[in-house]
């Protein structure tokens, strides 16, 4: 079990999936005209990987390094074939909400099956409804579709899906807002009892240092200090607040 939390926190903190979702900056992607071969913080919450779970102790310490390796090759992938700009901060997009929407849904279609989607959606869905600006414009039916595709890709952004679902309030049939709104509840509070179960694991490991194993050329003090990380990242996590407004869309309807 030991061996498992501290590939668990390696594999959430290296792997772009702990700390924060990061994409590479190419001439053609991005926007402005800006260009740099150092990666670009796209956002700071980061993707929900296939086989990296926190509180999936079925998966051994070899299982989880394997994954992490897989879902590191997948964000490269995804990285290299996506064509949507993610715009820099306090820059404009190089392309029109149109455009953007064009070559997500375009996207969707010449990748159908293909593993890499749930992690397109995460993070493309994100970046039309923040950095294109949809939550500040009143285009409802093409706000619903990004909010719907961010539930769907099983995202651990509940504070845009909650934003989102806010401003849907009163714009789009009721019972369809209700249906949506109580699906990503009922998300947010499994993560957060996902969380929860992975700071007492976390925990339970450090109250010992000694018997933390460490593997590769990780020295032991990093990996603590990787776990600490973790404890402090879930407990400031904003789920708490994001089912508090999620309860609140619902007793307004």
């Amino acid at each position: 079990m030991k061996k498992y939390i501290i590939i668990s926190c390696v594999a959430l903190t290296l792997s772009s999936c702990g700390i924060t979702e990061q994409e590479n900056v190419s001439s053609d992607r991005f926007s402005s005209g800006i260009t740099s071969n150092k990666p670009l913080v796209a956002d700071a919450i980061p993707l929900n990987l296939p086989g990296v779970n926190p509180s999936n102790s079925k998966l051994s310490a070899a299982q989880m390094k394997v994954a992490a390796l897989e879902n590191e090759a997948l964000q490269e992938h995804l990285s290299e074939i996506a064509t949507i700009p993610i715009p820099l901060e306090n820059s404009q997009p190089a392309i029109s909400v149109e455009e953007a929407h064009k070559r997500y849904t375009a996207f969707l279609d010449q990748h159908k099956g293909d593993k890499v989607i749930p992690l397109f959606q995460q993070r493309y869905a994100r970046v039309m409804l923040n950095q294109y600006n949809l939550l500040n414009q009143t285009d409802y039916d093409l706000i619903y579709y990004y909010v719907d595709q961010l539930r769907m890709s099983k995202t651990l952004d509940f504070s845009t899906l909650a934003k989102g679902l806010s401003k849907l309030n009163g714009h789009i049939d009721q019972t369809r807002l209700e249906q949506e709104t109580r699906l990503v509840l009922h998300d947010a509070e499994q993560r957060l009892v996902s969380n929860q179960k992975a700071i007492a694991a976390i925990k339970n490991s450090l109250q010992n240092k000694k018997e933390i194993s460490v593997n590769g050329d990780f020295k032991k003090d990093f990996i603590v200090g990787i776990m600490e990380h973790e404890i402090s990242r879930l407990e400031n996590s904003t789920l708490p607040e994001d089912i508090s407004k999620l309860k609140q869309i619902l007793t307004k309807l």
